[in-house]
């Protein structure tokens, strides 16, 4: 789990197991604004309040929880990166860290990039930074959730 949020290297948001008949570890959960959390109860399916991605790694799914839906379109950004992974993991002499290092690398890029559109001196963004862009509407949403997930903007 912790290799989702690679990139961050802040293990603070990754939570190994959660307990979902424990009160205080669900309460807990809920107070984080991000979390990377691994339940093995099957009912989480049912408490979308808990996540915005459902990654089942049994089924091989995943879920994007409805109130989430409209900020996980796909965009051109999603689509080259999925490329990107099926053609790794296809590759039989590439191994998972080479996949995780290679997913890492490029999700710095794409924040490189993003910091780069930065308007003042503390490296944060506006959202005009990113609409004046002209981007499709699916890619600016993106952007703009990336830059507030990474603490580059504040909504």
């Amino acid at each position: 789990m912790p290799l989702l949020s690679w990139h961050r290297q802040n293990w603070d948001i990754v939570h190994p197991f959660i307990d979902l008949s424990k009160t205080n570890e669900v309460f807990n959960l809920k107070s984080l604004q991000h979390y990377v959390a691994g339940v093995t109860d099957p009912s989480i399916e049912d408490k979308e309040y808990l996540f915005d991605v459902l990654v089942n790694m049994p089924r091989r799914e995943i879920y994007v929880a409805s109130h989430a839906k409209e900020n996980f379109v796909l965009s051109k950004i999603h689509k080259d990166i999925a490329s990107q992974l099926v053609s790794l993991a296809q590759n039989d002499e590439c191994s998972n860290q080479d996949i995780v290092q290679e997913l890492s690398s490029t999700i710095g890029d794409l924040i490189s990039n993003l910091k780069s559109l930065a308007s003042d001196q503390n490296g944060m963004l506006s959202p005009d930074c990113i609409t004046s862009r002209n981007l499709t509407a699916s890619k600016e949403k993106f952007l703009i959730n990336l830059a507030v997930a990474e603490g580059l903007m504040k909504m």
